[in-house]
């Protein structure tokens, strides 16, 4: 018994649902809900156009990439919420004796630690910003500026609190040295805190593998932030994105609107090492020279197109020919993945 118009605006609410849920977009091209939107009702799209411009308390549109786009209200409003709140915390500005730089001796870092100057620069922008940003690749000491900010801000008399988005990346900064004093927990557990206000206040809150935090979970999380509080979140824009809706940390970058540092140091892996120079490669959008590549730096390519044959060669390096070139006592050294 639907109308016209209300099977069209619920068939377009479902696309743009399916769309978020499955892929994690939080809006869509209007050509692409269009065609999504064929496969549930057939409507002229012309008329579909008119309803859904019409609905103005279901959907609302924009411009992006030279493409209209078509979101969900409650999608656009929270976008628009985190957008707002952050808006809201730079806006607070810096109280004038958070501009001077930070004296560097009175760290007492471990040698292990000793900062570079970009990992400085970064400490400097972090401790100074209302909202900062760090990110960088695998290797480039992100972890380590963890220690070093929260060594910073402490020397300074500020409260830290510091969260990850799972388990697995709280109990890493746990294990991290000088860190565990600050219990370190999963964001969904620090929201359980403060609403049960076993947190009263979070002070400057540190949110380390920010890639993983989707628009759900960061309008959550500002949610627990006033005009007291500094944020600074920690991260890779490379990997990913989350496993929910958006690509808050990404956007943020890209946004242009807020102070970040981008580390580039490697502290991993040897220097020279192709794996660096290929992960930079890809993320440049470069064609990786593999046939140029060979064992001594790190990396070994092995061209093979033959699927059945690809496997059985995984298979002869795990179970043999890697742990005897490595000299492992067993295959279980070894990782593939």
């Amino acid at each position: 018994d639907l109308s016209s118009d209300q099977r069209i605006i619920s068939a377009m609410e479902l696309c743009l649902y399916r769309i978020e849920k499955n892929w994690g977009h939080t809006c869509a091209p209007l050509e692409r809900a269009f065609k999504d939107n064929d496969k549930l009702i057939d409507v002229d799209h012309e008329i579909m156009e008119g309803v859904l411009r019409s609905a103005t308390e279901h959907f609302k549109f924009a411009e992006y990439d030279d493409r209209e786009h078509i979101a969900t209200v409650p999608s656009f409003e929270r976008e628009n919420e985190i957008a707002s709140r952050i808006g809201n915390l730079l806006s607070v500005g810096a109280t004038p004796d958070e501009h001077l730089d930070f004296d560097f001796d009175q760290l007492n870092l471990r040698a292990s630690l000793e900062l570079s100057d970009e990992q400085k620069e970064a400490l400097n922008g972090a401790i100074n910003s209302r909202v900062f940003l760090i990110t960088g690749g695998p290797g480039t000491g992100k972890t380590r500026m963890v220690e070093a900010i929260v060594k910073a801000l402490k020397s300074e008399g500020r409260y830290v609190t510091l969260c990850a988005p799972t388990g697995r990346a709280a109990k890493r900064l746990e294990e991290e040295g000088g860190l565990g004093s600050f219990n370190p927990t999963t964001i969904h557990l620090l929201l359980t805190y403060v609403k049960s206000e076993k947190v009263k206040d979070v002070g400057t809150l540190i949110i380390d593998e920010a890639s993983m935090v989707d628009v759900d979970l960061m309008t959550e999380t500002l949610d627990i932030l006033n005009e007291n509080n500094h944020l600074i979140m920690i991260g890779d824009a490379d990997q990913l994105p989350p496993v929910g809706p958006g690509q808050v940390f990404k956007d943020l970058l890209n946004s242009d609107k807020i102070p970040f540092a981008r580390l580039t140091g490697n502290f991993r892996q040897t220097e020279g090492s192709t794996i660096i120079k290929l992960a930079r490669d890809v993320i440049g959008g470069n064609d990786p020279q593999l046939s140029r590549i060979t064992s001594e730096k790190g990396v070994i390519f092995i061209p093979e197109s033959d699927e059945d044959k690809m496997q059985n060669l995984v298979l002869d390096l795990y179970n043999t020919k890697l742990p005897r070139m490595l000299n492992l006592e067993t295959s279980d050294e070894v990782q593939i993945l």
